[in-house]
């Protein structure tokens, strides 16, 4: 997120596209520290949402309109499983949007598993997703009467610092780039053949704050995020979350 961090959601309403990239990110620096130690989170998280509108497009055109862009919020899945006792493979399926896979390597602190008060962590992820549909009007992405032909991709990468105020809570914040890319052609009969090709370079920061106990956790984030789609005016938006888990 359907790919992820991001990422992209696409749908297709009447004459509307509309793109939706995450901003909160919940990724704490902190490694599980133990092969197979992990888990699983639902969030409640802020996106922005970019709205192509098709008005005035014709048969056989390329599209080249401007997106408009607005902060929206929506649910997202995530989990981490540790790999190293400084490197995990996580997963994030954000609403709508390629489901991202990626690597988290911990390159200062203790991992999760050892880690106490005082604790300084950073590291860096790397992430990737891809997405290709080919819908009819039953897709939950197209609307009725519509269908498309669509690739999606989103890269990602963060450097992320972490500091323990106790043992059992964490502070953390990050910065991030990524890049979503996505190209497809109309097949409705209103719009036979009409093809798009958009990318955006995201900007984004974040700040978070973690409480954990042995089973479980919770994380508050706040993200500020920069896109600049093809075609349309550089937008920043500021967004925040929540994310409940449990871990083993």
């Amino acid at each position: 997120m359907r790919l992820s961090y991001l990422l992209l959601a696409l749908t297709l309403s009447s004459c509307t596209i509309a793109i939706k990239t995450p901003g909160n990110r919940f990724i704490s620096p902190e490694t599980k520290g133990k092969l197979f130690d992990g888990d699983v989170a639902i969030s409640y998280r802020g996106y922005t949402r970019s709205n192509l509108d098709t008005s005035g497009v014709s048969a056989g055109s390329k599209i080249n309109n401007a997106l408009k862009n607005e902060s929206s919020q929506a649910l997202a899945a995530q989990g981490s499983l540790g790999f190293l006792d400084n490197l995990d493979i996580y997963i994030v399926a954000p609403d709508r949007s390629p489901i991202q896979a990626g690597l988290k390597f911990q390159i200062l602190g203790e991992p999760e598993n050892k880690a106490k008060k005082g604790n300084h962590s950073l590291a860096v992820t790397m992430s990737y997703g891809r997405q290709t549909d080919s819908n009819d009007s039953d897709s939950d992405i197209f609307d009725v009467g519509v269908s498309a032909d669509v690739k999606s991709r989103v890269r990602d990468a963060s450097v992320i610092y972490g500091y323990r105020m106790g043992d059992w809570s964490l502070v953390y914040s990050g910065i991030s780039y990524s890049n979503y890319d996505f190209d497809g052609v109309i097949t409705s009969s209103n719009y036979l053949n009409a093809h798009f090709e958009y990318d955006t370079n995201v900007l984004g920061a974040h700040v978070g704050v973690m409480g954990m106990n042995e089973r479980a956790f919770v994380k508050i984030e706040a993200a500020l995020q920069k896109t600049d789609w093809t075609h349309t005016q550089d937008n920043t938006y500021g967004l925040m979350g929540l994310q409940l888990g449990t871990k083993w």
